[in-house]
């Protein structure tokens, strides 16, 4: 299976040498949709079994992570240039429904057990309780901003990996546990100064994640050919590792586990 950004161009307005850059690909709804952001400032909904955009935004400047919320709503995280978290309704595509500063915007997460919505930016983590919801001026209200830098710091990526604990990589990555609000590292990041993507099965330990530290691409810092594979987050070394030398690789998702 494979989405060409470039194909849906005219549904966007954008002309198809702005269709590029894509930065994350979210499964969400049981896996039938893939919510798509790009730093090209543009976010889509993508129906799995045809490809098409069931919703999208073309104005979420540097958009970085998107999440699938109650009420066929969307949640964008833009970082900088944005630095905004929107919301939108899935029925009225390009059209903000609510805003709020976040600077450096790059995760953005939906807890449906804490009824909450974490987001990321720099070494920032937010959390919003959802607001108005049932009407049609939806807002999100914050209830807490932690600081981070003393356990991960130059936020790029959140999880949520059980309905108690969060993981955030950066420069390395950690743990966030939702009821005691205790960060514990992981161990197999340690070294790390410099992840983007990072999923871990809570149930086996098992970790897919991509790691520019290990420079393979030097004008693209950001960028890398291989994903990386651990069978346990608690050991100090991947197990498995696979290339891709003609993509360069941002965020990678786990599909099904």
């Amino acid at each position: 299976w494979g989405w060409d950004a470039k194909k849906y161009a005219d549904k966007l307005g954008k002309r198809e040498s702005d269709m590029i850059r894509l930065d994350d690909c979210k499964p969400v709804d049981d896996n039938t949709k893939i919510l798509a952001t790009s730093s090209k400032s543009y976010a889509v909904l993508i129906d799995k079994a045809t490809g098409d955009v069931l919703w999208y935004s073309v104005g979420s400047g540097n958009a970085h992570s998107a999440e699938f919320l109650p009420n066929n709503r969307i949640a964008v995280a833009c970082s900088e240039g944005g630095d905004v978290l929107q919301i939108f309704d899935i029925g009225s595509p390009n059209q903000v429904k609510f805003s709020t500063p976040l600077a450096h915007g790059h995760g953005v997460v939906w807890n449906p057990v804490s009824q909450r919505l974490y987001a990321i930016g720099s070494s920032t983590f937010n959390i919003y309780k959802l607001t108005d919801w049932e009407t049609a001026a939806p807002k999100l209200t914050l209830e807490k901003s932690i600081a981070t830098n003393t356990w991960v710091t130059g936020l790029h990526d959140m999880l949520l990996v059980d309905e108690n604990t969060l993981m955030l990589a950066g420069n390395r990555a950690a743990f966030y546990n939702i009821t005691t609000g205790v960060f514990t590292n992981i161990p197999i990041f340690a070294s790390s100064n410099a992840l983007k993507s990072v999923n871990i099965n809570g149930d086996t330990g098992e970790c897919w994640f991509t790691d520019p530290s290990k420079i393979e691409i030097p004008e693209l810092t950001w960028a890398s050919h291989t994903i990386r594979y651990t069978d346990d987050v608690n050991k100090t070394y991947e197990t498995k590792n696979f290339k891709i030398d003609d993509l360069n690789i941002y965020k990678v998702r786990v599909f099904k586990w």
